[in-house]
């Protein structure tokens, strides 16, 4: 049987490796002979554990590193995933099989080398197949109004479904790296919202050291993220862009109200549940709807919210599964 090898830098913890690492997990049921690859070492999906990443420049060194050899790797491999950008660099001297795009990552880059991403990003597109995590994506990319790609990826979080715990924080924030994030006015929103009297948290993922506050929460592994998760009352996205934005599918799944710009997984929850969220795209209107508080939900909801986007999840990965059996030739 042909090895089906799947990028996955690092094993670190991150919203595109746990997408990897699920769609992994799903083809290995479905009979497919597959490996994670994480620059260093080759393992079997079943085996991979994924890890909260490191910070600081030495880390940043080693994961350039990884992503060479991550490259270098597919290379000499027949039946490959690229899931980064930066795992495919010599696509231009052999294409890989696949790539998994999960994000425009052209956008990761500073204005001032804008241009380099951008090479970069196109030969990333030069892999034989492409293959995408939502239909919203693939449009953006190809201006096509007509993409092929269904269903929608989501994690499932084996949190017990339970509305007895106590709602502490009025809203809950991700603070993450990069312009296209929007790093500045997530900041700056999360100290005006508790200085006009609200109880705001905020999770530190950026690589910054923020000064001492009770409400910031760094380093969190994933069951630490569900916890204040299921502690908040609403979650809040201001990022200009994002490929996924699971985070926002985890909060609608475990009762939260959404407040977010227009990103794909925003796009996917106001279609199947326009009232669970409200899309902004101004910063004045983030006040207005926590202010409104319109989401009011049971045990059940949550259910059934969970379970759709669970549905969503399996139509994408057996819309994924097809393409890469029929080019696989199995």
């Amino acid at each position: 049987m042909n090895k089906l090898i799947i990028s996955i830098p690092q094993f670190n913890l991150s919203g595109g490796n746990l997408v990897s690492l699920e769609l992994g997990l799903f083809l290995k049921k479905k009979g497919l002979d597959v490996y994670g690859h994480s620059g260093f070492r080759l393992k079997k999906i079943d085996e991979i554990e994924l890890n909260i990443p490191k910070r600081g420049l030495c880390n940043t060194i080693i994961n350039i590193i990884s992503f060479f050899c991550s490259s270098f790797y597919s290379l000499f491999s027949k039946y490959y995933i690229a899931t980064h950008h930066l795992t495919s660099l010599f696509n231009f001297i052999k294409p890989a099989k696949f790539s998994l795009i999960q994000d425009i990552e052209s956008l990761f880059y500073p204005k001032r080398l804008s241009w380099f991403g951008t090479i970069l990003w196109r030969n990333y597109l030069k892999s034989d197949t492409l293959l995408y995590t939502s239909k919203y994506l693939e449009q953006r990319i190809h201006n096509n109004n007509n993409p092929k790609t269904i269903g929608f990826p989501f994690i499932k979080t084996s949190t017990n479904f339970s509305l007895t715990g106590e709602k502490i924080y009025d809203a809950l924030m991700i603070l993450r790296d990069g312009d296209y994030k929007n790093y500045n006015l997530t900041l700056s929103e999360f100290y005006r919202l508790n200085n006009n009297g609200f109880t705001v948290a905020l999770v530190n993922a950026s690589r910054n050291s923020l000064p001492f506050n009770p409400l910031i929460f760094s380093n969190l592994c994933r069951d630490d993220f569900i916890k204040v998760l299921m502690m908040s009352k609403r979650f809040i996205c201001l990022s200009k862009w994002e490929g996924l934005g699971l985070p926002n599918l985890e909060a609608y799944s475990l009762g939260l109200e959404i407040i977010s710009t227009k990103i794909p997984s925003a796009q996917i929850i106001e279609e199947i549940d326009p009232n669970a969220i409200t899309i902004i795209d101004s910063i004045e209107q983030v006040e207005k709807a926590i202010i409104s508080n319109r989401v009011q939900i049971s045990d059940n909801k949550m259910y059934l919210r969970s379970e759709s986007l669970t549905d969503l999840d399996s139509l994408w990965k057996e819309h994924i599964f097809s393409t890469i059996r029929y080019y696989m030739g199995q």
